[in-house]
């Protein structure tokens, strides 16, 4: 159940504490999970990279790991994975565009290719391609 109240959570906060639910705690549960996650991941990739310097991450990886989830959809682990797929797919797909002599204007087009798919998903679709379909059919919130 503990992922059902933190969805419960999620969607109204007032309800939860009716069926005798403490949301304080729940939610307290779950940030120290989430922080246990990320310094596990920031500990491993400390590791792995053996020095960290401002530089190494840059602006550009927080707007490509916020189009990831936002493209793929929130509250759906496929669609990060979907996500994840599509936007270094186009990562890789133009590496191999021809250099006629414009190498530095092609190294943003990435970037311009994944700002373009955001903002038609975000249009089209603002729950994302495949974003929550529970929530969807609720009608909450921000995906109205």
């Amino acid at each position: 159940p503990f992922g059902r109240v933190l969805h419960a959570i999620r969607e109204d906060e007032d309800y939860p504490p009716t069926l005798g639910k403490n949301t304080m705690n729940f939610k307290l549960k779950a940030f120290a999970l989430g922080a246990a996650v990320a310094a596990l991941g920031g500990a491993l990739f400390a590791h792995w990279a053996y020095a960290l310097t401002p530089g190494t991450f840059p602006i550009q990886l927080t707007f490509i790991m916020w189009a990831v989830v936002i493209i793929g959809g929130l509250g759906s682990t496929f669609g990060v994975i979907a996500g994840t797929v599509f936007v270094f797919g186009v990562r890789q797909l133009v590496r191999f565009l021809p250099d006629w002599g414009y190498a530095t204007e092609i190294a943003y087009l990435r970037i311009i290719v994944i700002g373009i798919a955001l903002i038609l998903v975000m249009y089209y679709k603002p729950a994302g391609l495949f974003g929550d379909e529970e929530r969807r059919k609720a009608g909450g919130g921000v995906l109205e």
